[in-house]
Parts: C-alpha cells; sequence; structure tokens
C-alpha cells in the first residue's frame, strides 16, 4: 500500500510543482523554509546535534507547538541535558518554536515525506525517539524510522469524526501506520476507541488526558498589564473590551456586525481581533474599514504610545494568550464555521468567559467541559453572537463567575503531562 501512497505523492508534486515553484519565487516566507523541507539543513544545527541523538519532537502548527513546549518544559524539569529537536510544517508554528528556543538544541521544518528526503533526515540527526504530537501520520518518515529501530511515540493523540472517516477509506495503508508506533497516547477514551477502529493495537494504545488542560500561559506583571492597558487605550475608566482570537474568514463578518451593535450600547467597546493567519492581515484591515471602525495593526504600535481605535488587528505571532487578559469576554474563532474550532483552554485558564460556535469537532472535549461547568457559551450562528455578548457585558458579575467556573474546571483535569511523561521516559 506504501508504494501506491508513493506514487500518488509523486504525481502529486509533479502536478503542483509550477504552482509551488509561484508561492517560492513571489512568497520569501516559503524561499526561507524550502529548502530544509529537502533536508539541507543549517550546518550550526547539524553541528550542535552531531552525535547527540536528540529526542526529536514534532508539531505541525501552533496549537501542535503549544502543546509540545508544555510537555518540553516538564522533560526539561527531569533531563535538564537532553537534547530536543523540534520540527513544524507551518511558518507560525516555527516562529512559537523560535520564541522558546532556550527549550531546544534545534528548531527546523519538517522533511517532505518522500523516502529519500526523510532517510536523509534521519541519518542526519539520528535522533534516539521520536515524539509526534496529535494525529501526524507521515507513512514514509515513520515507516524510515520504524526502520531504524527508533522508538515512536504520538502524544496527545485525537481524532475527529471526520479523519476516521477518511482514514477508514485508507485502512490498510493506516494499520501499517498505527504498527509503526510503540505508544499510542490519546487524549480520551473516545480518541483511544477510535484509534482503535482505524486499526491501532489496543496494546499500544493508553490515555493519558490532554495536555493542553496543563497550559500554563505567561502571567505579565501588574506593570506589564498596565503598559498593555495603556498601549490599547484602556487606561481610565473601564471599557468594554472583547478579545476575539484565532478566527478565519467568514467569523470576523460577524465579530464586525456584533461590534457595531454592541457600539450603539456601548460606546466604548473595543475588539482585539486576532485571525487565526497573520497574514491575512490586508485583507481583515480591508473589511475593517468596509464596516467604518478605526483601527491599527499591532505591529505598528510603538511600545511607548498610547492609541484609541475601535479595533486592535493583531498580525503578529505568540502574543494572544497575554492579549486575552486585556478583554473581560474571549471568543475563539474556527468554531462559527465548519474548521473544527481552537483552543478554548487559553482563555479560560485566564478566567475569561469563553464564546464559540458549535463547529467544535476538533476541541470536543474541552468545549464540553467548559460548557458543563457554565465557563463557556455556545453560539449556534453568527447572528446570535451580538445577543448573548450583550448579556455578558450588561451582566459582568455573571460573566466574572463564568470565567471563575471555566478555570476551575480545566484546573480540576489537570494532570496530563506528567502521565505523558510517565509513558514516554522509558523511550530515551
Amino acid at each position: 500500500m506504501i508504494y501506491l501512497y508513493n506514487m500518488v505523492l509523486i504525481a502529486g508534486a509533479l502536478v503542483s510543482s509550477p504552482y509551488w515553484a509561484l508561492r517560492i519565487l513571489f512568497t520569501p516566507k516559503y524561499r526561507k523554509n524550502f529548502v530544509q523541507r529537502f533536508g539541507y539543513y543549517p550546518q550550526e544545527i547539524q553541528n550542535q546535534l552531531q552525535g547527540k541523538n536528540p529526542l526529536w519532537i514534532h508539531a505541525v502548527s501552533v496549537g501542535e507547538t503549544l502543546t509540545a513546549i508544555i510537555l518540553v518544559k516538564e522533560i526539561k524539569k527531569k533531563y535538564p541535558d537532553l537534547p530536543i529537536l523540534i520540527s513544524n510544517v507551518t511558518v507560525t508554528g516555527h516562529q512559537i518554536s523560535q520564541q522558546n528556543e532556550s527549550l531546544f538544541a534545534g528548531i527546523i521544518y519538517f522533511p517532505l515525506d518522500f523516502p529519500w528526503i526523510v532517510a536523509k533526515s534521519l541519518d542526519i540527526f539520528t535522533p534516539k525517539a521520536l515524539v509526534i504530537m496529535e494525529t501526524e501520520l507521515w507513512p514514509n518518515f515513520l515507516s524510515a524510522a520504524k526502520g531504524r529501530n527508533i522508538p515512536i511515540v504520538l502524544a496527545n493523540g485525537r481524532l475527529s469524526d471526520k479523519s476516521v472517516g477518511r482514514y477508514a477509506k485508507i485502512k490498510k495503508l493506516v494499520c501499517s501506520i498505527t504498527a509503526c508506533f510503540d505508544a499510542l497516547l490519546m487524549q480520551s477514551e473516545e480518541d483511544a476507541r477510535r484509534m482503535e477502529q482505524i486499526g491501532g493495537e489496543p496494546g499500544r494504545i493508553q490515555v493519558t488526558g490532554n495536555l493542553k488542560f496543563d497550559i500554563n500561559p505567561p502571567h505579565p506583571s501588574g506593570s506589564e498589564i498596565q503598559s498593555l492597558r495603556v498601549q490599547f487605550g484602556l487606561e481610565g475608566k473601564p471599557k468594554e473590551v472583547l478579545v476575539a482570537g484565532s478566527t478565519h474568514p467568514g467569523e470576523e463578518e460577524d465579530i464586525l456586525r456584533a461590534l457595531k451593535f454592541l457600539k450603539e450600547r456601548f460606546p466604548k467597546f473595543t475588539l482585539i481581533l486576532a485571525p487565526r493567519h497573520p497574514e491575512r492581515a490586508d485583507e481583515v484591515e480591508k473589511l475593517i474599514e468596509q464596516w467604518g471602525f478605526t483601527s491599527i495593526r499591532r505591529s505598528l504600535m510603538k511600545p511607548d504610545a498610547s492609541y484609541q481605535r475601535d479595533v486592535f488587528l493583531i498580525d503578529t505571532v505568540g502574543e494572544l494568550s497575554r492579549l486575552y487578559q486585556l478583554g473581560q469576554v474571549a471568543f475563539v474563532g474556527g468554531s462559527l464555521i465548519p474548521k473544527g474550532g481552537h483552543n478554548v483552554l487559553e482563555p479560560a485558564i485566564l478566567e475569561k468567559p469563553v464564546i464559540f460556535g458549535h463547529f467544535m469537532h476538533n476541541f470536543r472535549d474541552s468545549a464540553e467541559l467548559l460548557l458543563s461547568s457554565d465557563g463557556g457559551v455556545l453560539v449556534k450562528s453568527g447572528p446570535e453572537l451580538p445577543l448573548i455578548l450583550e448579556q455578558l457585558y450588561l451582566n459582568p458579575q455573571e460573566a466574572n463567575q463564568r470565567g471563575k467556573k471555566g478555570a476551575a474546571a480545566v484546573r480540576a483535569n489537570s494532570g496530563a503531562t506528567l502521565k505523558t511523561l510517565a509513558a514516554i521516559e522509558k523511550y530515551f
């Protein structure tokens, strides 16, 4: 089956090569990491890891990288001298890794899943073990690692309804991939059941919980918070502030419609808007202008200045957790449209009531936890958003209590990091 996979992979690469050539030619961020995807890594990283057999952790994007960092911090407490290599697929995930570079002996882009490329990458770094975050099943990479007797662990594993359906269509290939893993550490009993359904060997499957419940976001000092409040024009009299994080096309319109409605009731209402993909800043900025609101990009804000705007457009990476602290309420995107949602625990642990739509299939456990604890609010559709927000801002004590209940529920479900470490440390 893997031979058919490789034939399809090569054919797809040939057909799509003009597209990628244009992306590389006209998009600087793709040129920057292009060679690494073919197994050509900076000599400095190679020299630093030569002969050290690092623990290789793979985290595809921002969410997986933030989760990996939770685990890595715990590993470093117990094994401070263990060299750790982290790989990413997306530019934003790579940026998060770089912001935490003190934790890693090397930070690279994940190689393309062609047999000769993954073989070259594994030969360069010779990892003592691989930890794959969530559900990244790359047949050639995993098969090559297994052929070298490198232990492989899936950490914080999860499977959505949609992914199970897709994997069922290629079950023979998926079974051969899951057989490469020495341990399959799943977030929940439901994820474990689904892993077994797609071919995971029951004896290798273990429920260790969701690492995201152990999230420990940065807690700026009082002076830092005050500085941010001044910078965002929130000093003085209390203002109603909504932080909308990880939004996608189709959601910003609903949020801006809600802002227009809320401005009529709370004239100083302020929106901090963080699109999931910062490169969409031009597109979102135009949309804000079309709605008649004033705005400024976060990247243009000077630390020693104060700004008064209707909307603050966040086009930077790695700040969202800090900025959630500026709002009384948080909205998490990818949920009003069928994207599967994003991490609702990040604002919840900061005691913010969290609003999200019903498309939360990628984060169903987190969503259910917040709803059952009364710490989250489900929005059935975009038109319902203004009314729900109005109720929360008209009843600040209720909103505050919701935030506290959600944070308490997250803390009560912590402990996955220690369980995960106990399960993987035997391999390194």
